[in-house]
């Protein structure tokens, strides 16, 4: 064979080859995709079928755990202002508080075992997907719940979809599953103004205002 119709060849070879990449590269990235969105159901199916399961007992081991945290912050929340508690669980920040309180929370279980001891309104809802309207929550509160979720990003933005502009929210987040840069780097990038709040409790807690 003459070298230069080997060139030839050898270039068309190439060209062949980076076509087919380029084809199993896209492939491959539309796969990645439906797979971390096939993780991402599984992982809340995960927490919610946990939560589930472990409704009954979770006071037992939590409850006073939880009212410690909600003593780091109590000072903050408004008594006359309707409270959004986002994955409150069993809804015991009812019982702490002299208003209203919506509980979303991603376990049916755990809200049922709640509403068989206390009194609030009860939604059966992901963090990251709120059912409800933009700009209508005047004072939100989530203890413990945010590190939970399957993408913090999207349930902080979600969060500031559905604050008022007069929003007071106070969040707390395990230290141990999470890192306060990056916390606070999400925080900015979604346009809340936070003050974060000192305490020698297992979270880091903040408030935040639009």
């Amino acid at each position: 064979m003459c070298l230069k119709y080997f060139h030839c060849d050898l270039i068309s070879y190439r060209l062949k080859t980076e076509i087919i990449l380029k084809q199993l590269n896209i492939r491959i990235i539309g796969f990645k995709k439906v797979e971390e969105e096939r993780i991402s159901v599984n992982r809340k199916q995960g927490a919610r079928k946990f939560y589930d399961n472990y409704a009954h007992d979770y006071e037992r081991f939590y409850s006073s755990i939880q009212r410690q945290k909600f003593a780091h912050i109590q000072d903050y929340i408004r008594p006359s202002s309707i409270i959004f508690d986002l994955g409150g669980g069993s809804g015991l920040l009812s019982q702490w508080v002299d208003t209203m309180c919506i509980n979303f929370d991603i376990s049916s279980e755990m809200l049922r075992q709640g509403l068989q001891q206390r009194s609030f309104q009860a939604v059966a809802s992901d963090l990251e997907h709120l059912p409800i309207r933009s700009n209508v929550a005047d004072q939100i509160v989530s203890l413990s719940a945010f590190q939970n979720t399957q993408d913090l990003n999207k349930t902080v933005n979600e969060t500031k979809r559905i604050a008022s502009m007069s929003v007071t929210a106070v969040i707390t987040l395990l230290r141990k599953t999470t890192n306060r840069e990056e916390i606070e780097n999400i925080l900015i990038q979604t346009g809340f103004r936070y003050n974060y709040i000192a305490t020698n409790a297992e979270d880091y807690c903040y408030t935040l205002t639009q």
